[in-house]
């Protein structure tokens, strides 16, 4: 059977997941968590509540900064826009911004390079999007993997003109409309700047609850209570790498692929312990993390106060030896 027929025979995907009645699964994997400065912990297989923790003051609705993360909405933002026949992935950039057609670099950037940063476009940090917008590439289109929020900066700008241009709300406000609030994913804080941009690269503040959800849905490849109400291939593109960075889709970091050296993640081991080759994983600031692992049904999602000294690999590694739920958590 394929996977997606899988997913829509599986029971429907619940606004909140359900909780599993057991006793305090994951009981090293939590620990670890809260010596790292964890403040909200949420460990989910296939829809289902295994574990749930909160500390330092902190609740299910607490909203942490996600940094980086953020680029995961952006994603979901790009899976909506393509369900409602408002993008393509494959578009270029000049289909919405025309002076770009008469560049011979910018002429063959891609919607889908920007989010999977190789558009050869770098700022070095997050600046306004018609700023971005006149910036040249350092890079030629495709060829190379540049960690930079430039990229999801140029998308959010496209996604506005083109939200515009058919009569619909801003990003922020049709994404929370269209996505967040469907999937019950509350508390998520979405900026807008006073001309108008929408920090999706790095700027958003969410719950783990939240974050969770967000993970599930990707997990889920769009699949609400058997609805498809996102682009399932946008998302499955989430997991595909490229030449240029194996270990980077739409993103989202991949367990799979050769790391092609272009830029490391710093301060992050997430490769540094065995994993299923379809794990991936969106690194935030201060040890936020966002774990999905489809062929596990497995998504956590983390937040934190102060960085610690969190470690992926240890913090996976003591979520695969909590012995009670050891067959289960591995599919076996």
């Amino acid at each position: 059977m394929r996977r997606r027929d899988m997913l829509i025979a599986a029971a429907g995907f619940a606004a909140a997941p359900a909780v599993a009645q057991t006793r305090r699964p994951f009981p090293e994997a939590i620990a670890y968590h809260a010596r790292q400065g964890g403040s909200a912990l949420i460990i989910i297989r296939h829809g289902v509540v295994w574990a749930e923790d909160y500390g330092r003051g902190d609740t299910e609705t607490s909203a942490a900064p996600l940094g980086a993360i953020s680029k995961v909405f952006a994603t979901l933002l790009a899976a909506a826009l393509s369900a409602d026949g408002l993008l393509n992935l494959d578009e270029p950039v000049a289909l919405t911004f025309g002076a770009w057609g008469a560049h011979p670099m910018k002429s063959r950037i891609t919607v889908r390079m920007l989010l999977n940063q190789t558009s050869g476009m770098t700022a070095g940090r997050t600046i306004p999007s018609a700023q971005a917008l006149e910036l040249e590439p350092t890079a030629l289109p495709g060829a190379e993997f540049i960690d930079d929020p430039i990229g999801v900066i140029l998308f959010e700008a496209i996604a506005r003109r083109k939200l515009e241009n058919a009569g619909r709300t801003p990003p922020a406000n049709y994404l929370r409309a269209r996505v967040l609030t469907p999937i019950a994913a509350q508390g998520v804080l979405i900026p807008t700047t006073p001309t108008g941009d929408c920090p999706l690269a790095d700027g958003l503040f969410a719950p783990a609850q939240a974050l969770a959800r967000v993970g599930e849905i990707i997990r889920r490849e769009g699949l609400r209570q058997a609805d498809s109400f996102l682009d399932d291939r946008v998302l499955r593109q989430a997991a595909q790498g490229t030449p240029a960075q194996p270990r980077y889709g739409l993103g989202l970091w991949l367990a799979s692929g050769r790391d092609s050296g272009a830029q490391a993640l710093r301060d992050v081991d997430f490769w540094a312990t065995p994993l299923p080759m379809d794990a991936m994983m969106a690194a935030g600031p201060g040890g936020q993390r966002l774990y999905i692992v489809p062929s596990r049904g497995l998504v956590i999602a983390r937040v934190a106060r102060d960085s610690g000294a969190f470690s992926d690999a240890a913090f996976l590694d003591a979520a695969l030896r909590d012995a009670p739920l050891y067959r289960r958590f591995l599919g076996s």
